[in-house]
Order: structure tokens, then sequence, then C-alpha cells
């Protein structure tokens, strides 16, 4: 899409099909002009993006129309295999009058890159009236999640801190590994219990080769993952692996707040990489201690203001609340216990008020936890949600 300086007026003219040695291209032309009372003449920009995209492996994605409103407009390359680097080009006219200084391009993350296609050329340079220059934007995919993608590079002309135009790029990427179900839900389950459950995984030989070098590992210590014998109808079906989910010995109280995850055989001790599929897991596990809501759930608070949630612990005794222990496992994060008030508005006298706070130097968006632990050793997790309003997000 292209996306034009705030301190413009924009204006869109309109979109056209045509038709450029045999292959549909889609025009969308944007006119802006800057505001009364400021210097500058008045610019067109026209941004052309070319159909059909093309994938590493010379697979084409048929043609798309999509629609556009004032401020975007979307290529969205359809489905891809993940692994796959999907490339497209993005071809900018300068319809000015005057020249135009192309001082950097960013991209949005470290698997998007761009660049300009013509030979020797580099940014920064001058766009004369009139001319066109060829961006090709690709995004390799082998380290990103399944599911949505969305990608952008952003285009600066010289002396401005906003983008003159943002090149965006959507699009699914699919694995060719399925699990039934796709969702685990234990419901609500006493701690210590003994719970399992069994989950298939299904791949696709087309696009999984070797599917027994895959791993299924859970992403905290609340799950214990264990393969189990497919039975001989399955197997003569399709290649399928069976999985037993059990819920661990030291599984934590309250809202399970954890996630299956599919990864590629380990080839070195530091490699990294996407999940190649996830499995969330439900449920709340029971005990001493329970957090109403369970969800430390701050939304959006001030850069450089601290934020305070309060959260009700219900305990099953009244002894259950001696000795209680608080801890976060982020810094920027603490949690304590108030002193009973009666304007705390508590319907039981078993129940304390949690008072969780986020400190004035966090930045950024922050998903942690906060834990409550029995003096048995039974241990509440409390899952945080923040986002620092105005903070730059990496």
């Amino acid at each position: 899409m292209i996306v034009l300086r705030p301190s413009y007026l924009l204006a869109l003219i309109g979109i056209s099909l045509l038709l450029e040695n045999g292959t549909y291209s889609l025009a969308q032309s944007i006119s802006t002009s800057s505001p009364a009372g400021t210097s500058g003449a008045k610019t067109k920009a026209t941004v052309v993006l070319l159909m059909p995209a093309t994938f590493s492996n010379g697979v084409s994605i048929p043609f798309k129309e999509r629609s556009a409103s004032q401020s975007s407009v979307q290529f969205d390359f359809g489905v891809a295999t993940h692994g796959t680097t999907v490339k497209h080009k993005f071809i900018l006219t300068n319809a000015t009058q005057s020249a135009m200084s192309l001082d950097h391009i960013q991209s949005s993350c470290g698997c998007t890159s761009a660049v300009v296609e013509e030979k020797g050329k580099n940014f920064p340079f001058v766009l004369p009236p009139g001319q066109q220059v060829a961006i090709e934007v690709s995004v390799d995919s082998t380290n990103l999640a399944p599911g949505l993608l969305h990608k952008a590079v952003w285009v600066y002309l010289k002396g401005q801190s906003s983008p003159a135009a943002t090149l965006d790029i959507t699009g699914i990427l699919k694995t060719g590994a399925f699990f039934s179900p796709s969702t685990l839900n234990f419901d609500k389950v006493a701690v210590g219990t003994d719970h399992s459950m069994l989950l298939s995984l299904t791949t696709d030989p087309k696009i999984i080769l070797n599917p027994a070098t895959l791993r299924l590992i859970a992403s905290n210590s609340d799950l214990a993952v264990s393969e189990v014998k497919a039975s001989s109808s399955a197997i003569n079906a399709a290649p399928v692996r069976m999985f037993q989910v059990s819920l661990t010995r030291s599984v934590h109280l309250g809202q399970l707040n954890t996630m299956l995850l599919l990864l590629p055989a380990v080839q070195s001790p530091n490699q990294g990489g996407a999940p190649l599929a996830t499995v969330p897991v439900l449920g709340e596990v029971t005990g001493e201690l329970s957090a109403s809501p369970g969800v430390a759930m701050f939304g959006a608070v001030p850069l450089g203001k601290a934020a305070t949630l309060r959260i009700t612990l219900t305990a099953a005794s009244l002894s259950v609340l001696q000795g209680l222990s608080i801890s976060s496992a982020y810094r920027d994060v603490s949690a304590r216990i108030l002193p009973v008030d009666p304007s705390q508005n508590l319907t039981e006298p078993n129940q304390r008020i949690l008072e969780v706070t986020v400190n004035p130097h966090l930045t950024g968006s922050l998903e942690t936890q906060v834990f409550v632990t029995t003096a048995s050793g039974q241990q509440l997790l409390i899952p945080v949600n923040v986002s620092v309003a105005g903070a730059t997000h990496s």
C-alpha cells in the first residue's frame, strides 16, 4: 500500500486494470497537495502493483484485485508454503514536475528485504519527474509462524521523518501439518489429578518429506508430551503420529497458559525458527487458591507512568492465606497483597486483594506472569498483558 505523510491532503483518484506485455497489473493513482499556508509544489504519486507475484520456486499466484481505501493498497499473495520466499515488485512513478529525493527504506523485520531493481542503483538517489523505479520486496518465511502474514517496507524521502510510502504484503502461510483436535481443552481439573488427552498429527507428504523428525513440545512446564503408537488403520490411511498430552504434577493453578509447538528437527544447538504449527491448550486448574479475573489485562498504559490493577484472590480456607509469597517473572512488574479494607467490598473472609503494578520505565508490549505461592507449595499463575502507549515497539 502507499501511505502519504499526514501533512498532506489525500485524494483517491482511481484504480484501473492494465494489460502490459500480456500480464495483468493494478494501477493505483493517488494525488497529494500541500495544505493551505504551507510551501511545496503540488505532487502526485503513482504506485503500480504488478501481477501476478512469483515465488522463489517459480510458482505463480493468480491475479487478484483488492479493494483500496484512501490510506492503503495491499498486495495479497494468497497462500504460500511455509519456508518459501515470497517476492513482489512495486513500481514507483514520480508524476510531479520536480525531482524527488528518495533517501532510504526500512523493513518491518529482518525477514523482509527490498532492493532497487535497476542495476547499480541504490538508496539514496534522485527520481526525476516522470521517471519510474522498481523496488522488489522479498519476505523469507523460514523463521515466521504459520498463519496470517503481514509485512511492510517503508520508503522515506530526504529530510522527512515519516515514510512517504508503505509497500505492504499480506497472505497466509501453510505448513502441511494438521492436528486433531486443533485445540486441547482440559476444562476444569483439580491439581494433582492425573489427566491426559490424545492428539494426532497428520502431514502432507508433498510439503513435509520426513515427518518423523518433527518435535512436539510444550511452551512451559505445565504439560508433558509423549508419543504413543498410532493404530495400524491410521498408518495405512495417511502419515499420522499420535501424542499423549498430560498435566504435570507441578502444574500451576489458574487458567492454563500454554501452547504446544511443532518444531523442525534440531540441526544445531543454537537453531531458531518459528514453529510449523501450534495447538492452544485451554482449561483451568483448581486448588487452594483462585484469582478473579484470572488474567491481569492492563491494555494500553501511558509511557512513563505507573499503572495498577487489582485482582481478587479467594482461598480454600483462611489458613491458606497465611504465608503466601508473591513473585514476578519480569523486573518491571510487581505485585503485593493489600491490607484488608472495608472499601475493597470483599464478600468472603477468605478473600484478599492482589495489586499488580507496572513500573513507569516499562516500554513496548509485554506478556509475563505473576506467581502467588501457598505454604504447601501450590502456585497460582496470573498472566499479565500490557502495552505501553507511545513507546517504540521492536
